[in-house]
């Protein structure tokens, strides 16, 4: 009987690590992150801009793309106005989003 609670006591242990280790993953996982690679792109559309007067209705439309470990499709742009848009993105467990308007990034 010790030896059955005992092997159910390790394997519940080894689950419960097993989960939290996970779930640090997640957490600490740059992939999941993508404000940072999005924000490369602000200065860029903002350039775009001022010199066609509206941005461009996709990013990899007049953009050049040089990131090769990230998918443009992750920033979440979208144009609301000719001269708004904003990104939508995955941030942690989350979602974070930026709009061109007011210049700032929010978190939910």
């Amino acid at each position: 009987m010790k030896k059955i609670l005992l092997y159910i006591l390790s394997l519940t242990l080894a689950m419960f690590f097993t989960y939290v280790a996970f779930i640090l993953f997640l957490i600490d996982d740059n992939t999941r992150d993508y404000k940072e690679p999005c924000s490369r792109y602000i200065p860029l559309l903002e350039q775009i801009y001022k010199k066609n007067g509206n941005y461009p209705a996709s990013l990899d439309e007049q953009l050049i793309i040089t990131d090769y470990e990230f998918s443009l499709k992750e920033c979440g742009y979208q144009v609301l106005k000719p001269h708004e848009y904003i990104f939508s993105v995955t941030s942690g467990f989350g979602v974070a989003g930026y709009n061109s308007i007011s210049g700032r990034w929010w978190f939910d």
